[in-house]
């Protein structure tokens, strides 16, 4: 009989009757049960909560694209009439295979060498030492796994579509968001003087209400954009004037004033960062970038849809190896190795969000912005026109237009305003 360290110190007895040998420490079901009371010190992801976990068979996953206006109210009919047939609303089932993940570890040999050692040493707590440091090192695969879901949940979310790209492989999945949920904000949410966010979301509200019935009330940004609410002298004004200019302005104040305003009724703020290994540089990168905000309806946006592994479909109920099941579909796999003598643990997975409520959110740009202020120099302006006008690029380019005016290389402010008036 030999004892198993789990993560917080419970131990799980071994019975056999030969001589206990690193296969007998080193098992799935032993990294199952590490890895369920190691997540429970690790903070979870938004995705989990946004969109939930399930699974099914196989690895085919039904996504359906297609008209989802507001409701229609039951027609009228006559007693004894026959009920008139109402047509479906037209859709697209596109068919899409999950993407199958598997990375997998092997124990180190220096490790190896002083489990092998303290084993036959019968020294429990020397064992639990270094069954916790191979355990935690190859459960990062499991943590690995999760991350990966959240990078898809996340992008997703922020661009309706989602990409995987590593070892050789590139896969794209483009949900068809339609472009009526997509839009920019009117200026630069870092321009805190003329930037308006509160008639950047309403309008976005309004699109989406008007399209579907429903009113997206929740607002999911990064702490950047929500410091930009913070600082827009707009929102300044607008909250100071309720608080007889006694408002001493923090978050707190920021998330009232979206409520009473627009019926925000959270505001999510979401900064976790990933290592992006796919970039020449590994750089850090937001789940939630600087540019983008997004509104999304009350309850679950969608679903992360897990496959059946070939490892939980084939090796499961084997003599081959051992299998555990963590995260409702992600498949730990433990094998012995003869040459050199060791144990391979690989984390697989197949597994691709949904995005149920796509018709009902709103992707918003808040930066970078084509059609900034015009109030920079005559030769940085995006389009060449001249300073100090009290309008977007964009904004000016439909009023010339308006007048007959095809371009205009150079111009100052004084001929603009006499263009844009009517003057000779």
């Amino acid at each position: 009989m030999k004892n198993v360290l789990s993560q917080k110190g419970l131990i799980l007895q071994l019975f056999n009757n030969a001589v206990a040998s690193i296969f007998d420490y080193v098992r799935a079901p032993e990294l199952e049960t590490f890895w369920i009371e190691r997540e429970q010190e690790l903070d979870p992801y938004l995705g989990e909560f946004l969109f939930p976990s399930e699974q099914q068979l196989g690895m085919e996953i039904t996504l359906l694209k297609g008209q989802t206006g507001a409701p229609v109210a039951l027609r009228p009919s006559a007693f004894d009439a026959q009920a008139i047939p109402r047509n479906r609303p037209g859709f697209e089932q596109m068919l899409v295979d999950m993407i199958y993940f598997k990375e997998s570890k092997f124990i180190y040999e220096k490790d190896r060498q002083q489990l092998l050692q303290i084993i036959s040493s019968g020294n429990q707590r020397q064992i639990d030492i270094i069954l916790r440091r191979i355990f935690d090192d190859i459960t990062e695969l499991v943590r690995a796994a999760a991350l990966q879901r959240e990078i898809m949940r996340m992008t997703l979310l922020t661009s309706g579509t989602t990409t995987v790209v590593g070892n050789g492989q590139n896969h794209f999945v483009d949900y068809g968001m339609p472009e009526l949920n997509k839009g920019n904000a009117a200026v630069d949410w870092s321009d805190h003087t003329n930037a308006n966010p509160i008639e950047d979301i309403r309008k976005a509200q309004e699109i989406i209400t008007l399209e579907t019935g429903i009113k997206p009330t929740r607002l999911i940004l990064n702490s950047t954009n929500l410091s930009h609410l913070r600082l827009n002298k707009i929102i300044n004004r607008s909250i100071a004037v309720f608080g007889d200019g006694q408002i001493i302005m923090n978050d707190s104040n920021i998330r009232s004033f979206l409520q009473s305003e627009l019926g925000v009724t959270e505001v999510i703020v979401y900064d976790k960062l990933y290592r992006d290994d796919n970039s020449g540089t590994r750089a850090n990168r937001k789940f939630i970038p600087d540019d983008v905000v997004v509104l999304v309806p009350p309850g679950n946006l969608g679903r992360t849809v897990f496959g059946t592994t070939p490892e939980e479909a084939d090796l499961m109920n084997s003599n081959v190896a051992n299998v555990a099941i963590v995260d409702t579909g992600v498949a730990i796999t433990t094998s012995e190795k003869v040459d050199p003598v060791n144990v391979d643990t690989k984390v697989s997975m197949i597994c691709l969000p949904t995005f149920d409520a796509m018709h009902h959110c709103y992707i918003m740009t808040v930066k970078g912005i084509q059609g900034v202020s015009l109030s920079i120099d005559l030769d940085v302006s995006p389009t060449g026109y001249a300073q100090g006008l009290d309008m977007t690029v964009a904004q000016l380019k439909e009023a010339l237009d308006a007048k007959g005016v095809e371009y205009v290389k150079s111009a100052t402010k004084a001929e603009l305003e006499a263009l844009l008036l009517g003057v000779e």
